[in-house]
């Protein structure tokens, strides 16, 4: 399909005149009708603003196909957020758990710790490897955050 041709398809599913779209623009309606007719072409900067009057890109006014990640694409990036969403989830439970383990044992009022046997003693306190199980899921979820924000912004800037 020829630039005029799209331009004139676009013009008509927003209800536009060729006089109201030349006014948009600052050009003649004389310009608006040689470019659908095809008999000359808009400038560089005036099929900007057709981009943004018409809410699309320019490869898309001028191609006439929608931009699109193909679908292996799309899919193996949908696969990563959800790893990451998953992962983030198992790793917070993980720490709840830990957190509600470590909170079962409460010293004694005024103790240290206390002898579980008769050699051995028993020393409260969180363990080092749930410290190290806390600081590894606040980095997830602080990275799975991050992704899901910037392709929240990305798709919030293709769509103006």
């Amino acid at each position: 399909m020829e630039i005029g041709t799209r331009i004139k398809e676009l013009r008509l599913k927003k209800h536009l005149s060729q006089e109201a779209l030349a006014g948009e623009l600052g050009v003649s309606r004389q310009a608006v009708t040689k470019w659908e007719d095809n008999s000359s072409r808009p400038s560089t900067s005036n099929l900007l603003a057709l981009c943004e009057i018409f809410g699309m890109s320019l490869d898309e006014l001028v191609s006439g196909e929608a931009e699109q990640m193909p679908a292996a694409e799309t899919g193996r990036h949908t696969k990563r957020k959800g790893a990451l969403l998953v992962g983030s989830a198992v790793l917070l439970a993980g720490s709840i758990a830990a957190a509600a383990e470590s909170l079962k044992y409460q010293p004694l009022q005024d103790a240290i710790g206390y002898g579980d046997t008769a050699t051995g003693i028993f020393v409260l306190g969180t363990p080092l490897w749930a410290y190290l199980l806390y600081g590894i899921t606040a980095v997830m979820i602080a990275v799975t955050a991050g992704v899901f924000l910037r392709a929240y912004k990305k798709e919030k800037r293709e769509r103006r």
